[in-house]
């Protein structure tokens, strides 16, 4: 797990440095932009993804080929690509939120292939390769963006360049690192294909309802508020942005002992290893919480700028939403461990639509701050009914329990 937490904690460094950068160099109608189109392509991805990552790393009897799985992804990233690009033609503001949202789209395909690749050196044991890859995609990438901002004062050609480093990592680093361990040649066995589609469906759903529960705040602020307050919310939640991409490294990093437990009726080590993992998640949480309160302003001032500093309610609103997500992501791991992947669907289809009401209401009757209060109930909603669909199936017994 070690090697997973240096790789992802550079990587979010990184982003949050980009939002820094962003908040000093760029018209803060195009972090709202910026918001907008990351969501689209967010939402769209995790669908087409078919969370294959998670499939294949609780793949333990090798239900599919590495190849096939390869050819799954790269289908399903060039259909992503032709969505991201009709969704940002009919929900971008203007010209410039299309183009913005191209440019995002292509470069978060890279990071969809990436993705997989990540699961077979996750599979193979060799987490130090996917730390590389982060941190040639993370500081590189955050300092030549850094750098094409200050020069054109233009996100679209700063965004261009970080293009650039994600789609060389991918085809210089973890192409050919990737191929070392597995065969990794695309296999269009389409019967093959379809079969795992079909299998793996019930994820896509579920993330693509995952998705839209995490982004619907963002487009609802820039649907109902505008895009000055949408990039005001995308710069000071993207706390909940990093706090995910943290609370994902830890949770793929234990997912596959998970199953294994769990496949091999190992009840006892199982909920032990969520309930250790979820606990420490949970304090990290409390403690980011507690901070947001005694130091939020200052905090705000300098990470964006005195502009952002009477933002700290809605700041430390969304520290305690952190807090319960980071516990949310290791009980949907435990839940995912036991591939019971169509109750995890039904489960989101519920939060998705929560959310989305939640946050139109909240925006409509208290502007950002009620957007804030939607997401802390509906988290407080996940965390209950995930408790209880955790404990409405058990590991058969193997006499492992010691």
């Amino acid at each position: 797990m070690s090697w997973s937490a240096i790789g992802y904690g550079v990587f979010m460094l990184s982003q949050i440095a980009m939002i820094m950068i962003m908040t000093r160099l760029a018209p803060i109608e195009d972090i709202g932009r910026y918001g907008v189109a990351l969501s689209i392509a967010t939402i769209v991805l995790t669908f087409t993804n078919l969370n294959l990552r998670m499939g294949n790393v609780t793949d333990t009897t090798t239900l599919f080929s590495p190849g096939v799985y390869v050819a799954t992804r790269i289908l399903s990233t060039a259909l992503a690509m032709a969505g991201i690009a009709v969704l940002s033609w009919f929900f971008g503001e203007d010209v410039r939120a299309f183009e913005i949202g191209l440019i995002i789209g292509v470069m978060k395909c890279a990071e969809a292939m990436c993705d997989l690749f990540y699961s077979n050196y996750q599979k193979a044991g060799r987490m130090a390769l996917m730390a590389r890859s982060l941190v040639l995609r993370g500081p590189i990438a955050i300092l030549l963006f850094g750098i094409v901002l200050y020069l054109t004062r233009d996100i679209r050609i700063a965004l261009v360049s970080q293009i650039l480093v994600w789609w060389s990592v991918l085809l210089f680093h973890d192409v050919p690192q990737a191929n070392r361990l597995f065969s990794l040649r695309p296999d269009f066995d389409f019967g093959q294909i379809r079969k795992l589609v079909r299998e793996s469906m019930s994820l896509g759903i579920a993330g693509l309802l995952t998705a839209i529960a995490t982004n619907a705040p963002r487009l609802v602020v820039a649907q109902f508020l505008g895009l000055t307050a949408a990039g005001i919310f995308t710069s000071v939640a993207y706390i909940l942005q990093v706090g995910t991409v943290f609370a994902t490294s830890v949770t793929r990093a234990i997912a596959h002992r998970l199953a294994t437990l769990f496949q091999a009726g190992n009840s006892v080590h199982y909920r032990r290893l969520i309930a250790k993992v979820s606990g420490a998640m949970g304090a990290l949480g409390v403690g980011l919480f507690v901070l947001a309160l005694l130091g939020g302003q200052t905090i705000l001032t300098l990470a964006f700028g005195a502009k952002f500093a009477d933002q700290k309610t809605l700041f430390a609103l969304l520290c305690m939403v952190l807090s319960f997500r980071l516990v949310i992501a290791v009980l949907q791991t435990g839940l995912l461990a036991q591939r019971e992947f169509v109750r995890f669907a039904r489960h989101r289809f519920w939060v998705a639509a929560l959310m989305v009401g939640g946050c139109s209401a909240g925006a409509l009757i208290w502007g950002m701050i009620g957007v804030g209060a939607a997401l802390l109930l509906v988290s407080l909603y996940q965390i209950l009914t995930l408790y209880v669909l955790l404990g409405q199936h058990h590991p058969r017994q193997s006499g492992k329990e010691g």
